[in-house]
């Protein structure tokens, strides 16, 4: 008799342990995961084609950078192996207006040249009272290393920078950095006049990262701007400083 309650409370623990385990079966498989969070981060890549149009529509009117927008060139590497490799391959646009020679840019960089030529004008109109009829280039692309730091691409390698050795006025008259910056004395002083208001207001509206001239190493005829990761402002305004 004993034996015989004990094999039927074997078969009902035996039974209780399935149904235990099915319902848990159950509960697993009709439970609902509740619903994952959606999170947009913020974009930090562009393609090349919609670095132009960041750029254009996050260039206010006198070109000045928003530091919170994201400039197409910024991610490029500038590493010292990439120097042996050639330059980076990136899209090119000729820029001609009123550039001699034309420019060869970065479509990025666009913006950045007319707001150059609008501070070009408006202080050439401030100072000589006459219009700008022709803007001296003395660089734009060339697949080149820095001057003295080998190791280093150019901001030129990427269509990035300019170099602007002069201008001619719409009466021919010409002045440029080399023959100007320095200028004492009439009637030549006007022409140094225009170049320290011309950086200053560049300086100003913040239109560049990369602003070296005068008495820059290799710099001594022509201003440079750029538009790489590295800010500096180098040059002296001060005429009588050789």
């Amino acid at each position: 008799m004993r034996a015989e309650l004990a094999r039927i409370a074997a078969v009902l623990l035996g039974v209780l342990s399935v149904l235990g385990v099915g319902s848990l079966a159950l509960a697993i498989a009709m439970r609902r995961e509740p619903p994952a969070e959606v999170v947009t981060l913020p974009s930090v890549m562009v393609s090349s084609v919609d670095a132009a149009v960041i750029a254009s529509s996050d260039a206010g009117t006198d070109g000045a950078i928003d530091a919170h927008v994201v400039y197409a060139l910024d991610d490029v590497p500038r590493r010292p192996e990439i120097v042996s490799e050639g330059c980076p391959d990136v899209p090119l646009v000729d820029h001609e207006g009123m550039w001699r020679p034309a420019l060869r840019v970065h479509p990025s960089f666009v913006p950045a040249v007319g707001a150059l030529e609008n501070a070009i004008r408006e202080t050439a109109r401030e100072v000589y009272d006459r219009d700008v009829a022709v803007m001296l280039s003395a660089s734009s692309y060339r697949c080149t290393t820095v001057r003295r730091r080998p190791e280093r691409i150019s901001e030129h390698a990427l269509g990035n920078a300019i170099d602007l050795r002069g201008i001619q006025l719409d009466d021919g008259t010409e002045t440029s950095v080399g023959a100007h910056w320095h200028a004492l004395g009439q009637p030549e002083e006007i022409h140094a006049r225009f170049w320290r208001a011309l950086v200053e207001r560049i300086r100003d509206r913040g239109i560049f990262r990369g602003v070296l001239g005068p008495p820059a190493q290799d710099h001594t005829d022509h201003l440079h701007f750029d538009r790489g990761p590295s800010t500096f402002f180098q040059l002296v305004l001060d005429p009588t400083a050789r």
